[in-house]
């Protein structure tokens, strides 16, 4: 498992959270949010650098969902 930070400028940095802690995807983008940058030990990035943040947990994605439309018609 993996997170990829998508920077400004086209920019990837990849990072690998510690093996042996708890890591919780929505908490580490909550904090990055509120606390306006993500620090480790091997980096800091400010938020505002930040375009997009990517979980990549190496298993493959399901296939599409097909969405269908149907009509609703009201019946008395």
């Amino acid at each position: 498992m993996r997170v990829i930070f998508y920077l400004k400028g086209n920019l990837q940095v990849k990072w690998t959270p510690v093996p042996e802690q708890q890591f919780n995807f929505l908490l580490l983008v909550k904090a990055i949010r509120s606390d306006g940058h993500f620090l480790s030990n091997e980096m800091y990035i400010q938020a505002s650098e930040i375009a997009a943040i990517q979980l990549d947990t190496g298993k493959e994605e399901p296939e599409a969902v097909e969405v269908t439309s149907r009509r609703v018609e009201r019946v008395n």
